[in-house]
């Protein structure tokens, strides 16, 4: 098995913090890990900076649900789930989250720098100098 994308890592993330209870990030990587069945090498395996590429992902995949509103920091790398997460999980279960559905969310459009409104061409006439 690959090691999934940080989208693929966002409904688990939501779900693991289903319960309302403050989580830290170090859990958040360990139960993700052990959630996907990653290997030993693949928990171990680092990005170029020197970090674990698995928590790299976990951790994109918790800011996108911060930002989004979905969870909400509960302390230095500490998390917790919001109404509004609860609410989404009350759902029938999402298929897809990633980026194109946290959209819906104005907080999360706004972090990600919505598009500007298409320009309308003005268009000047000459003036004749009278």
């Amino acid at each position: 098995m690959k090691l999934p994308s940080y989208e693929e890592f966002m409904y688990p993330l939501l779900e693991w913090a289903g319960d309302g209870q403050v989580y830290s990030m170090k859990d958040a990587y360990q139960a993700m890990a052990d959630r996907f069945g990653l290997t030993a090498e693949q928990r171990e395996q680092l990005t170029a900076s020197g970090t674990r590429l698995v928590d790299g992902r976990v951790g994109w995949a918790k800011t996108y649900l911060v930002k989004a509103g979905l969870l909400e920091s509960a302390g230095r790398g500490k998390i917790r789930i919001t109404e509004r997460g609860l609410s989404l999980l009350k759902e029938e279960p999402v298929k897809g989250l990633d980026k194109k559905f946290l959209m819906r969310y104005p907080e999360f459009q706004t972090f990600v720098g919505k598009p500007a409104p298409q320009s309308v061409p003005i268009t000047f006439s000459p003036v004749d100098p009278d």
